[in-house]
């Protein structure tokens, strides 16, 4: 197949590429017009063709849509206010798909987030799965799911009306080199002592090579067309198992950890959430950790099942959490 793939310079799509390579694909990697590729591996490898173009713009990378297979759509905006998150994850999903139709290009792989979901509407213990509801309230949230909520009904009304071949992928909290969720902490406290809100519960964890290796079967298997899966890996950790098993890979920087329970996190979040209503009308900025929303969507303590992306996609996360934090360690220390 002929992979047309934006945001492969981020930390997600970095690994796409040599996915897509490792399983035969070429590959239209899509790059900003200033972005450097010099010491990137994957941009010099066969197969591999560069389009530069920004997707805030139409313009001529909309020709390099053509003879593409399918598009695996990753590019977004992970920071920034409202407006400039608004311009690069839906204005530049808008470009993306009426270039795709201009193109009769119209198979999409498109990556959504596990950030959509409702957290507050499912009760504690219970799983988090595909007909989990999506989240009622997003203003409550941040700018990163609103503009993510809103990219994904952009998408499935392009499906609708054109009929497009569309998989939505959900993939958890991504993790990889340079991107550990510091061990799942709220805050340091002082010195090497850190606030671990509720340590039993289990991270909603995919490391960056399993999550990329399911995108590109996703692309590939006919029976994905149609479906919206969540990514997660197996044997999730709690974040206190995540930590035991970051030092058993040789991060020994952590810290010690002061455990917070759920409840009472809770009830402080709650407590200051009726404070900020009632004297400055829900406006003031408060940590995320204790704004009920942003908390519960990080820490409530869910389960997280995979077995539809596994049956769908025939998919099987290469690396076991241990592997994946040595892996990560090895290339830390060798850089």
């Amino acid at each position: 197949m002929k992979l047309f793939i934006t945001g492969t310079n981020g930390f997600l799509g970095s690994a796409v590429v040599p996915a897509a390579l490792a399983r035969g694909h070429e590959v239209v990697a899509m790059v900003r017009p200033s972005t450097k590729l010099d010491d990137t591996e994957w941009a010099k490898a066969p197969g591999v063709s560069i389009c530069r173009g920004d997707l805030r713009r139409r313009g001529d990378w909309e020709q390099d849509l053509a003879g593409c297979d399918a598009v695996i759509h990753l590019a977004a905006a992970g920071s920034g206010d409202f407006y400039s998150q608004f311009a690069a994850t839906v204005l530049g999903t808008e470009n993306l798909l009426a270039a795709m139709t201009a193109q009769d290009t119209l198979r999409l792989v498109h990556i959504s987030s596990f950030s959509l979901y409702d957290y507050r509407a499912i009760p504690d213990g219970d799983p988090l799965d595909e007909a989990s509801p999506i989240e009622a309230r997003p203003t409550e949230r941040d700018e990163y799911l609103q503009t993510k909520l809103i990219q994904e009904q952009i998408v499935r009304r392009f499906e609708k009306e054109h009929g497009a071949p569309v998989t939505i992928l959900r993939p958890g909290a991504i993790y990889g080199p340079g991107k550990l969720w510091n061990a799942g902490r709220a805050l340091r406290l002082a010195g090497p002592f850190w606030a671990a809100i509720a340590p039993r519960g289990i991270q909603k964890l995919t490391y960056v090579e399993n999550c990329a290796e399911a995108i590109v079967l996703a692309a590939e298997r006919p029976e994905a067309i149609g479906q919206t899966l969540n990514i997660v890996d197996d044997d999730l950790p709690t974040q206190k198992q995540y930590e035991a098993a970051m030092r058993r890979a040789g991060f020994d920087d952590l810290g010690r950890t002061v455990p917070m329970p759920i409840l009472a996190v809770r009830a402080v979040a709650n407590s200051l959430a009726a404070l900020n209503r009632r004297f400055y009308g829900g406006k003031a900025k408060l940590p995320a950790f204790v704004v009920p929303a942003k908390m519960e969507s990080q820490y409530r303590p869910l389960r997280y099942p995979n077995a539809a992306a596994k049956r769908v996609l025939g998919w099987k996360p290469r690396y076991t959490l241990d592997e994946a934090l040595r892996r990560i360690r090895t290339e830390q220390v060798s850089s």
